[in-house]
């Protein structure tokens, strides 16, 4: 007996290029703060994304990479508190 041939995807909309303001999920996948990415005109929020030009290169944060990044703003801010004498001391 053959296989059923797959139904065909739904047409899709308008596609638009965005940058996520902050943290969201769209399309099964984590977009952290400045990921650039394509969505469908439909999917838009304006309450973490901002339209931009469809000349922006495409950009997404790893996981790895958002840690390294909380990692060093962390010891950024622990190093200009110790400047500061606040009393914080080496953990």
């Amino acid at each position: 007996m053959a296989a059923a041939a797959a139904a065909p995807a739904a047409p899709k909309g308008k596609r638009i290029k965005v940058r996520a303001i902050r943290m969201g999920y769209y399309d099964l996948k984590r977009r952290r703060e400045n990921d650039v990415f394509i969505v469908d005109e439909s999917a838009f929020s304006a309450t973490w994304m901002e339209r931009v030009s469809a000349n922006t290169p495409q950009q997404t944060t790893g996981a790895q990479a958002a840690l390294d990044a909380a990692q060093q703003a962390t010891r950024e801010d622990r190093a200009l508190r110790k400047q500061a004498g606040d009393g914080l001391e080496e953990i």
